[in-house]
């Protein structure tokens, strides 16, 4: 998917991630600061659009996907700055 295109589809929405925007901050560890892992995680759900309130957090969406999901997987990839 194209950076941006999200923005363009009608209904959907994205959460802010870790670093307090939405979208994808970058796989940048310090410089020396050992292996991180960044995790995607994909979800099968039983409806097509999932009904998200307005301001909802992480926490409530993780809650969501997990209380409906048919099937889920994850890829974790690694990276070290050295």
């Amino acid at each position: 998917m194209a950076r941006g295109a999200a923005k363009q589809l009608k209904g959907v929405r994205e959460l802010n991630n870790d670093y307090g925007f939405s979208g994808f901050g970058g796989a940048c560890p310090p410089q020396g600061h050992g292996m991180h892992r960044y995790q995607f995680t994909v979800w099968a759900l039983p409806f097509e659009k999932m009904e998200i309130p307005q301001g909802a957090s992480n926490a409530l969406v993780g809650f969501m996907l997990r209380a409906n999901a048919l099937e889920q997987a994850t890829l974790t990839a690694t990276y070290v700055n050295e």
